[in-house]
């Protein structure tokens, strides 16, 4: 399954109302004891109300593009130092980054191209959020963001959605930055040994 499977839409989804369908779908996963929404291909126009949908007009918001003019993302519920353009819902009054609006349900990031990211909505019904961060800017994950089941990897939409290969930072599993490290030939992995070639590798340049 490949991210080209899921172009962003030609009618975008308020996340508010593609929230609410994955949720009555009740598609869920935990992840070390917390639970996630499965976001899956909820695109299909038929899985929403035309009355609903209609009062939840976006609007492309171009004037966002700088850190002066940040706001905060009720999707990813995030606010991120780089700029962004971003959705404005004038049903929810509530702002978005693209890249959450635009977010396919199954990615496979510059970051992260070999193996597919998941898109998960953080359930939570206290304050307390999950304590993940994402693996590229460490901002924590508190709601939309994308996880990979084989690498334990989270990363926010903004973050895995960019060009550019990108940096991922967890000191759980190394003291130092991580960089995506793109290879041609088999290398061995000096953490669990394997050298298949579709996984990704990522170098420690310290």
């Amino acid at each position: 399954m490949n991210s080209i499977d899921y172009p962003p839409p030609s009618l975008v989804i308020c996340p508010f109302r593609r929230y609410y369908v994955n949720r009555r779908r009740c598609k869920t996963t935990g992840i070390s004891g917390s639970s996630f929404i499965i976001m899956d291909n909820s695109y299909h126009i038929s899985d929403y109300d035309d009355a609903q949908d209609k009062i939840h007009q976006l609007r492309l918001f171009l004037g966002c593009n700088n850190e002066e003019d940040q706001h905060y993302c009720s999707a990813c519920h995030n606010n991120h130092k780089s700029g962004t353009t971003y959705y404005f819902c004038n049903k929810c009054k509530d702002y978005y980054h693209k890249e959450c609006v635009e977010s396919p349900p199954i990615l496979f990031s510059p970051s992260h191209p070999k193996i597919p990211l998941q898109l998960l909505y953080y359930i939570y019904v206290t304050t307390i959020y999950y304590d993940k961060e994402c693996h590229s800017c460490g901002l924590k994950i508190k709601g939309l963001g994308y996880y990979s089941f084989t690498c334990d990897l989270w990363l926010d939409p903004v973050c895995a959605r960019k060009r550019e290969f990108s940096a991922i930072n967890n000191p759980k599993r190394h003291e130092h930055m991580l960089h995506y490290f793109p290879r041609k030939a088999s290398l061995t992995c000096d953490v669990c040994a394997l050298d298949d070639s579709k996984y990704c590798f990522y170098s420690c340049l310290q």
